[in-house]
């Protein structure tokens, strides 16, 4: 009896991990997010999810002999392979470098950072211009004594909400909105030597029940607004496959679509599981060089970007 009952549970979860599998697909090839009962289907099944489920279905077919269900999974492993390498792989060529280039960093620090200052040696050795962190803060925002001690060739900025911006330029202006319940932003003017620039800090609602798509329309009226070059950078949540980025799209660029090589997802630490972070430059602004750190201080990769005006 307990060998038939473990036979009919591998059963089971074979079929149920096949099933996700065709869901998985079908949804990332037609409505993605669109529709937002399938959202939590289409955000829980990254391509990388849906490699895995189908190696695991075919081999609990192929160990209980159910050669169809075997042959459907055999035929489907290699289609999924494929998508992820299209969907989360970047190969881009390299750019000449510019001198009137900065460095840019976005990183999501909150976990699983024991201490306060776990992330300053690594923030340090990028030695970036303008620095963007989401969820800085255990528990709250860090106070501005800490970014001065640790930070003292940087002007510091609590944005609220956990949203602290560093920068070597001068800041003229900042203010921070809470779009929708959950969904945070800020428009941060600077002035670089190449001119004014607004930096948008973005940290949208994580919920998975609630629609992405009012945040995204927010934001999208927010950064239409601006009148100097942006750059639009922050834990969106939300894959680069989303239907939500199309509008943005139309105009802006994704820094690592642009000038990184590997694998795009930033979630999870070491293991690239979800694209949840995200910059993007405005026309007037171009993209040099993108790469992701990853180490142990946070399940969020390092975004670094080289980022120069257009020419």
């Amino acid at each position: 009896m307990r060998l038939l009952r473990c036979y009919f549970n591998i059963y089971k979860a074979s079929v149920l991990s096949q099933g996700l599998v065709i869901l998985g697909l079908l949804l990332h090839a037609t409505v993605k997010d669109r529709i937002h009962l399938l959202a939590i289907f289409f955000y829980g099944l990254p391509p990388v999810a849906m490699v895995l489920l189908n190696i695991f279905s075919l081999t609990g077919f192929v160990g209980l002999r159910r050669k169809g269900w075997a042959l459907l999974a055999g035929l489907l492993l290699p289609v999924a392979i494929v998508f992820w390498i299209q969907t989360d792989y970047v190969s881009t060529a390299p750019r000449p470098q510019r001198e009137d280039a900065w460095t840019v960093v976005l990183w999501n620090i909150a976990r699983p950072a024991e201490t306060e200052d776990a992330f300053v040696s690594d923030l340090l050795k990028v030695r970036a211009d303008i620095v963007i962190l989401i969820e800085a803060g255990v528990d709250e925002s860090l106070p501005k004594e800490f970014w001065d001690r640790n930070f003292p060739d940087y002007k510091s900025a609590d944005l609220g909400w956990g949203m602290t911006l560093l920068c070597r330029f001068p800041v003229k202006s900042t203010r921070s909105y809470e779009l929708v319940p959950g969904t945070h932003t800020a428009t941060c003017e600077l002035i670089t030597p190449g001119g004014s620039i607004v930096v948008m800090p973005v940290d949208l609602d994580s919920n998975p029940i609630r629609s992405r798509k009012p945040g995204f329309e927010k934001i999208f009226h927010l950064v239409t607004e601006q009148s100097n070059p942006v750059i639009l950078a922050g834990d969106f949540n939300t894959p680069h496959t989303s239907i939500y980025f199309t509008r943005f799209r139309q105009t802006f660029k994704n820094v690592f679509e642009e000038t990184g090589n590997g694998w795009i997802p930033t979630w999870s630490g070491y293991i690239p599981i979800l694209a949840l972070d995200h910059i993007w430059l405005s026309p007037k602004l171009t993209s040099i060089r993108t790469e992701y750190h990853r180490n142990s201080h946070s399940d969020h990769a390092m975004i670094v970007t080289q980022v120069a005006p257009a020419r």
